[in-house]
């Protein structure tokens, strides 16, 4: 009987030990909420959040588009553009191994139309005589 006992014990502490795997270590993630983000040509700034359960770091690599932290996002701020030509940067954001790419373009100021006086009657800066359609209603 004391025999039993204590193969049942054996076993009871056999099953015990390896019926319960210690849990498994999370895996690293790191995601971002937008991979793009568009802007006009003025100075301007967007928020895009960061999810992940490892420490992280963003980085631009354009002067013009700067990254701060703010909480669990990254703040993207970028400085007027006074080109006509739009132009682009990439935000980098690494942890854990991981490497996520956030792309950012910003437009060119729209080129104003030029008035060369043609339909101007007060324009005194052009050589072309300014004639209105009213000089000639009636002749």
């Amino acid at each position: 009987m004391k025999n039993l006992k204590t193969i049942l014990f054996a076993l009871l502490a056999i099953f015990t030990l390896t019926a319960c795997p210690p849990d498994p270590e999370p895996e690293n993630f790191l995601n971002v909420e937008e991979t793009r983000i568009s802007f006009t040509n003025i100075e301007d700034y967007g928020y895009i959040y960061v999810y992940a359960n490892v420490d992280w770091t963003a980085s631009s690599n354009e002067s013009w588009c700067k990254v701060s932290y703010y909480s669990e996002a990254i703040r993207i701020s970028v400085e007027e553009n006074t080109s006509t030509k739009s132009r682009e940067a990439i935000i980098t954001v690494e942890g854990g191994g991981i490497t996520k790419r956030i792309y950012v373009s910003q437009e060119g100021v729209t080129p104003q139309p030029q008035n060369y006086g043609i339909d101007d009657p007060h324009n005194t800066e052009s050589d072309q005589p300014a004639y209105s359609r009213q000089d000639f209603a009636g002749n």
